[in-house]
This record gives C-alpha cells, structure tokens and sequence, in this order.
C-alpha cells in the first residue's frame, strides 16, 4: 500500500471514529491583538477577558470582538501587586484576583469588584485564603478554588478549597475540604480549573485525579475520576454549559499521523455522568484547537488562536 493511501485511509478511519463531536456555531470571534504579556483569553457572560501582566490590567471585548475599557485594578498606597485572573458577571460586572499587601505589610490576595462600566466598588481582602480560579453562577454570586495558607505560606491541614461569595464579596459558604482526598506532598488545588455552569460548579482536580461537582449550596452532587492522558500533558480548560453538559480540554505531545514529526494537539473530554467516566469526542471539523476559553449558554467557546474564539455545541 502506498504511503499516500495509508494515510489518507488512517486519516478517514480517525474522522469516523468519534460517536460524537461538536460543530461550529456562526464564525469565529477575531480579538484585536494586543502587544504585551497577554495571557490566552477566557470566555464568560459575552465577553472576553485577558490579563494583560506586565500592567496588571484587565482586558474585555465584546461578543464582535471590539475593545472596552480596560479595568486597572489598584490596590490603596501605591503597593506592588499582581492581577492573576478575572472573571465577568451575568449583569458583566466583572471581579479581578489581586496579590499584593496589606496596610501591615502583610502578603495577601484582594478581590476587587467593578460595575459593567468598569468602575471600582468594593475591595475585599482574602487572606488567609489565596482563590486561584474564580467563576459566576447564573445568580450572579461567585465561586472561587484555593487554598488556606499559615504564617510560613504552607497549606493549612483540612482546610476548605471552595468559597462561596455574594456579588457584593461577602463571604456566604464554605467546601470542599482537602481532608476528602488521599495526603499528598501537593496540594490538591495545585494543579486545578473551576467552571460555572447550569445547576452546578466544577472543579477539576488534576493533582488528585477527581471532577467534583457542587450544587449551589455547596453540597457534593458527584465525585468522577479524571486521568490525564499523558503524563506530560497539560491541562487547557474546562467547561459546563448552561444544559450542565461538562468537558475538559487536554495538551498533549504526539506524533502527526502524516509526518511523524511531534506536534501539539488538544484531546477533547466529555463527562458521561451515567457512566461515571469522561469519554473522548471529536472537535469541530476544519477548526485546530488550542483550548477551552469558556461558555455561552449551551455552547462551549475554544480558543483556536492567540486573538481569535469560536463557539461550538454536540452535533445534532
């Protein structure tokens, strides 16, 4: 058999393979491209968010891609800080993570929450707890994965990952305790993604090889094995539509089926809860993906460039 016809039969044999994928919805959403140290774009509540880290600023577009105002969170005294990531609103307030100091000088992490019109309403200072994801629920409340940290930075025993905040930052509930999972050098936050979505918050869990899903009171609706599926791979975000339906974007290193040369794919994951296992599905067809960015209602948003999303739903 010639080369040729080999791979042009394996290449047909892996399209046909998938009982299922997901296809476009409308044309990809081309972001204005920006010059700094901007981190991949995310998607939440008809807008796109980036960090712009060598300012600190958050940046938006809207759903044709135009620029607003960029949000430049700072802390009071002229303190060194650093915005590790955003989240937008159902009503597109948005919410930054900051690190900084407190008036004692003391490291910690700062909430600061802004209007749709990107002005400063409120600051709220987390420490001893350090959110590294935050996301909105439908009612407008937001949900933040971290950790609880002592006088020496290390993890506090036992301590709740999961916060449950008002939009107006006051703290509502705790869950999700470490105690849940087997003892490990690392912390089981440490490798981790949360998402919003339908009835239910998720957060994956890589470092402790678990999906969990809360509801909306907090109370654990199911607890799922995730594997990564390579050692090296890494992971590129996750996601639950509006219809509670779950997926997980995965990087991984593998041969090209046509050169054999090494290239960069993303694995696509959704959550079979009737199953209790994430199965593999296909991606949109003609579209390389680079990874998760979000959702918009039953749709999942990938990024499938540094500026440029594109929305897509199961096949029909």
């Amino acid at each position: 058999m010639k080369w040729k016809t080999f791979v042009s039969m394996t290449l047909l044999a892996i399209s046909q393979m998938w009982a299922e994928r997901l296809e476009p919805v409308g044309n990809a959403v081309e972001l204005p491209k920006l010059i700094g140290k901007i981190n991949v774009p995310a998607w939440q509540n008809g807008r796109s968010v980036r960090i712009d880290h060598d300012s600190g600023a958050v940046l938006l577009s809207d759903n044709s891609g135009r620029i607003l105002a960029p949000i430049r969170p700072l802390l009071p005294g002229g303190r060194q800080q650093l915005t590790r990531t955003a989240a937008v609103g159902p009503d597109q307030s948005v919410v930054a993570v900051v690190s900084g100091s407190t008036d004692q000088g003391q490291s910690s992490s700062f909430l600061m929450f802004y209007d749709s019109a990107g002005q400063h309403l409120r600051t709220v200072r987390t420490r001893p707890y350090a959110p590294f994801h935050v996301s909105y629920a439908q009612d407008g409340t937001l949900w933040t994965v971290g950790r609880v940290y002592d006088e020496r930075f290390e993890a506090v025993p036992g301590h709740e990952m999961v916060r449950h905040y008002s939009a107006d930052g006051r703290l509502l509930k705790t869950a999700l305790p470490t105690s849940l999972f087997p003892p490990s050098q690392q912390h089981p936050g440490r490798s981790s993604a949360l998402a919003a979505g339908g009835d239910r918050i998720a957060v994956l869990l890589e470092t402790a090889g678990e999906w969990v899903e809360l509801d909306t009171n907090g109370q654990i609706l199911g607890r799922y094995p995730w594997k990564k599926p390579s050692k090296s791979s890494l992971l590129s975000g996750i996601s639950v539509t509006s219809e509670g339906e779950a997926y997980v974007a995965a990087q991984v290193d593998e041969p090209d089926i046509s050169t054999g040369a090494m290239r960069t794919f993303i694995r696509l994951f959704r959550l079979d809860r009737a199953k209790g296992e994430f199965v593999e599905l296909g991606g949109p067809q003609g579209h390389r993906l680079r990874g998760i960015a979000g959702t918009q209602g039953p749709s999942v948003v990938f990024w499938t460039g540094p500026n440029s999303l594109l929305h897509a739903r199961p096949a029909r």
